[in-house]
């Protein structure tokens, strides 16, 4: 069960008077006040929408806290796992670890396509030896042979699971910044195992 209608830490209540309005009033919009100050956002000030969500997604979430049933509810829809790949370049071994997403922070900094901002932010990138002790805490297994020193190396990040709403947010950079939508989104190249292949120093 959800939490009481009536219950005033409930957004429930708010979100049922939203969509109530919506639907019997004449007007061809509603205001949404209430709801924005239940999720602590100010409705004469400029925001974001990303904060919005975030704000909401808590506050909905919270409702199906007492339920065991529906509990986790909306991180089963939301929720997505990531696949975080290291690759040492002096002992050629590759480091992995798991990561639980409930959204894609995906810099734009130029006029561009959603798929090309996507392609960026899953690309291989370097890492100095500084940054990168081998083996690293990505390693799923304490015994795996390594350097156990620090390397220079290769990161990479694929995604092994796509939620069934995939929340993407656009961090622009510039304020003209654009991003050309698509009417559909393949996700599929993102999601292929990519070999990290380790180049020699030598």
């Amino acid at each position: 069960m959800l939490k009481q209608m009536g219950d005033t830490d409930s957004i429930i209540p708010c979100l049922q008077n939203l969509l109530c309005a919506a639907l019997l009033s004449p007007e061809v919009s509603v205001s949404p006040i209430e709801l924005l100050r239940h999720c602590g956002i100010d409705p004469e000030k400029e925001d974001n929408a990303f904060r919005f969500f975030t704000a909401f997604y808590q506050q909905l979430n919270s409702c199906f806290e007492s339920s065991i049933s529906q509990k986790g509810f909306l991180d089963s829809l939301f929720g997505g796992l990531r696949r975080q790949s290291q690759c040492c370049l002096n002992c050629h071994r590759v480091f992995y670890r798991p990561d639980r997403f409930f959204f894609l922070n995906c810099p734009v900094t130029s006029d561009t396509r959603l798929e090309e901002a996507l392609q960026l932010l899953f690309s291989k990138t370097a890492l100095s030896d500084s940054a990168f002790l081998c083996p690293s805490f990505f390693s799923l297994l304490s015994l795996t042979l390594s350097c156990r020193i620090h390397c220079s190396a290769e990161a990479l990040t694929t995604l092994s699971e796509i939620p069934p709403i995939l929340v993407i947010r656009l961090e622009r950079a510039t304020p003209g910044s654009v991003v050309r939508l698509p009417s559909s989104l393949n996700l599929l190249s993102l999601c292929r195992l990519v070999r990290l292949v380790a180049r020699s120093d030598s």
